[in-house]
């Protein structure tokens, strides 16, 4: 799967202390490595809908910090790397049937 990084995802990422960096750089790799159709089915990813109404996905990056993600076809966007506790709010949305 290709990974294309937002500008502000990358300016969080710099921000990050080196082992938060390699960490998230491990999780944009396993990324990378997985095969688009198996992407949803992933235990690090969880959908959600944004308040834009554009579903988005959380991938864990480690035990605190999330990866915000946007998928289209074999293309994922970071769009934001966020804190966990800052994105459960939206992690318990009923998920769509």
């Amino acid at each position: 799967m290709q990974l294309v990084l937002e500008r502000r995802a990358e300016i969080a990422l710099r921000s990050l202390s080196p082992t938060e960096q390699k960490q998230l750089s491990r999780a944009m790799d396993e990324i990378r490595a997985t095969d688009p159709q198996e992407f949803y089915r992933s235990p690090k990813v969880h959908r959600f809908i944004a308040a834009s109404g554009d579903a988005l996905y959380s991938y864990k990056g480690n035990r605190g910090l999330r990866l915000i993600l946007s998928v289209n076809a074999d293309t994922c966007t970071v769009e934001e790397v966020a804190h966990h506790d800052r994105i459960m709010p939206l992690l318990k949305q009923p998920r769509p049937q």
